[in-house]
This record gives structure tokens, sequence and C-alpha cells, in this order.
């Protein structure tokens, strides 16, 4: 069998560890990890991002209700569906908060 070689400039040069000239599977398993890693580490924070986001807008949307820049009449009309938005950002946050306990409790 005849040994595989990466191009002068290769992008899995990196991966070389030990630099020994070969990339090993080894070494290819813990680049994918370590990539996976990251991925996973991205998707975290979007999703903290997220429910950031959520809870600052119903905030947002219930401050704006109590102040007095919307007239009584206003608030009255809108009230199912102000309702309808606190409880849908409020389960994206409940949602978060299960996933990040389940998730760290499956960790250990």
């Amino acid at each position: 069998m005849t040994q595989k070689k990466l191009q002068t400039k290769s992008k899995y040069n990196d991966l070389d560890l030990n630099n020994d000239g070969i990339v090993d599977d080894d070494e290819l398993e813990l680049a994918e990890r370590l990539t996976r890693l990251e991925n996973n580490d991205k998707k975290d924070d979007q999703i903290r991002m997220m429910a950031w986001v959520s809870m600052i807008s119903v905030i947002g949307v219930i401050l704006l209700v109590l102040s007095p820049i919307i007239p009584n009449t206003r608030v009255q009309l809108c009230t199912s569906l102000i309702s309808t938005f606190v409880v849908a950002n409020l389960g994206i946050l409940a949602t978060f908060m299960a996933t990040s306990a389940w998730s760290k409790k499956n960790n250990q």
C-alpha cells in the first residue's frame, strides 16, 4: 500500500500534531472532535442569545404596556395579543432553562 501525502499548503497540514509528516487516524478524530465541540459551543451561544432576546422583549413589552405612552383603551384591545406573546416567549425561556439543566445533568 502506498503512503498518502498531503499537498504542501493543504488545510490538513495543521492536523499533524506530532510533526511526523503523517496525519494519522487519531489526529483526524481529534480534529473532528474539536470541530464538533466548537460547533456545539457556537450553537449554545446562539440559543443563549435567543433566550436573552426573548426575555428582554417580554420585559420591554410589559414595561411598554404599563407605561402611560399607550392609552388604556388600546391596551384593552391588545390584551389577548400581548398575553399570547408573553406566554410564547416565556415558553422559550422555560425550554432553554429545562434543556440547560438536563444537559448539565447528563454531562456529569
